[in-house]
């Protein structure tokens, strides 16, 4: 009970909710402890808790998604609403009914149907045209050269796959050269997403004429070059297709 206690404490739910049984609590995947609370009436929320205390990203969540929903642009309607900052550092969000993540739609339906593309392509150009508060949004500190050659840190934390992935690249001058030149050519013009992948993406009405969606964890987010977050959803594809 002590997750329950945690989420009746931050005021997600009540005691009565868990007598009456008209919750429920099913945990997901992620780099945090994440619950999706199901309750009637729509009152159900997304819980990112973190990990461990202090440091998380979840702040720099927390900072970016307070900025997206207190601005009038178009891309407030593809971005989730932030209902609360719980005392532990956790983020409590409004849970999106019916909505599913293109890991999953993309299971049963490898084709991305062009409504879909159309609010995609949408959403992003929305989000890399906000005028961008220095103040309120961090910089990317990437540095894609890194890639190529870690730091001891970095490397000591590689798994097997990208431990392989490192040694294809240090093998080849080409890869390493183009990770420079890209390193090199990077602009922060734009407000980035940062992380986009399939599981970040929610679509409801995957097949219908005009779906909605939305993109979700925010925990990357800063200002960077908007080509970062077009390049990483084109590699969503590429993976995608190597692996059908």
């Amino acid at each position: 009970m002590g997750i329950a206690n945690e989420l009746v404490d931050a005021g997600v739910m009540t005691a009565a909710d868990i007598v009456d049984g008209v919750v429920t609590l099913r945990p997901n995947e992620g780099r945090n402890r994440n619950i999706t609370v199901e309750l009637p009436a729509g009152r159900g929320r997304f819980v990112k808790q973190p990990t461990s205390p202090g440091g998380s990203d979840l702040d720099n969540e927390a900072g970016a998604l307070t900025f997206l929903t207190s601005c009038d642009h178009a891309a407030r309607v593809h971005i989730p609403r932030l209902i609360d900052v719980t005392a532990s550092g956790g983020l409590v969000l409004e849970l999106i009914d019916g909505a599913s993540n293109l890991v999953d739609l993309h299971a049963w339906h490898p084709a991305l149907p062009a409504a879909v593309a159309a609010e995609l392509g949408g959403a992003l150009g929305a989000i890399h045209s906000i005028q961008v508060d220095a103040a309120a949004i961090k910089p990317l500190e990437w540095n894609l050269c890194s890639m190529a050659l870690p730091d001891r840190s970095e490397y000591l934390g590689l798994s097997g796959a990208n431990l392989t992935c490192l040694e294809i690249i240090q093998r080849s001058g080409t890869f390493e050269a183009g990770l420079r030149r890209l390193d090199d050519e990077w602009e922060t013009t734009a407000l980035v997403h940062g992380d986009i992948r399939h599981a970040n993406i929610l679509v409801r009405g995957f097949l219908a004429d005009s779906p909605q969606l939305w993109l979700v964890d925010w925990e990357f987010c800063g200002r960077g070059d908007p080509c970062w977050d077009l390049g990483c959803l084109f590699a969503e594809y590429v993976a995608l297709w190597v692996c059908s």
